[in-house]
């Protein structure tokens, strides 16, 4: 049997730990939300902007990828790259012509960004699979890395992983020849 005295010892410990875990709950909620409510801005290659908000987004189907990233296997929760750009009007399939001179490039909160052949994705030519991910092992992403992340399968490291993902700009690499 436990006396008053060890009880209100072990609470008297406990209880700073359960006012940190209750104050980070507490700051981190809306900051979450914040994030979460952050729209995902497509530019065509005609100049056209397309803003995606997390609604819109939602009425794709939603995918769950495995990878390997630095030899620890995570699950990955998003949509399919190729499903995002057609939600904004954007050819990704059979691809011909001047669409072959087409790059993807998508780019963070901070400024940070990577580029993809349009090619890469298209299911006839390259076939890549790009995750614009929302989810981490079936929980939101960490706050680093929040509001999406970009996930290329088969990549030998992920480098072209960015986080923050904000901006997706379609482009056209070379002039249509005279």
């Amino acid at each position: 049997m436990t006396s008053f005295r060890q009880r209100h010892s072990a609470r008297a410990r406990l209880a700073p730990a359960l006012v940190a875990l209750a104050i980070s709950l507490v700051i981190r909620a809306p900051i979450a939300a914040a994030q979460s409510a952050i729209p995902l801005t497509i530019i065509r290659p005609d100049g056209v902007t397309r803003v995606l908000a997390p609604a819109e987004l939602a009425t794709l189907p939603r995918l769950v990828r495995r990878a390997d990233p630095r030899d620890s296997v995570r699950t990955f929760g998003g949509y399919d790259l190729r499903a995002v750009l057609q939600l904004a009007g954007i050819r990704t399939d059979s691809l011909r012509g001047g669409e072959l001179r087409r790059a993807i490039r998508l780019t963070a909160a901070d400024g940070y960004a990577v580029v993809i052949a349009l090619s890469e994705i298209d299911p006839t030519l390259g076939g890549r699979r790009v995750l614009v991910a929302d989810e981490e092992n079936g929980e939101p992403l960490p706050l680093d890395a929040r509001p999406r992340r970009v996930v290329v399968e088969g990549d030998g490291r992920p480098a072209r992983w960015i986080r923050q993902l904000t901006t997706i700009t379609v482009l056209d690499l070379l002039p249509p020849p005279p």
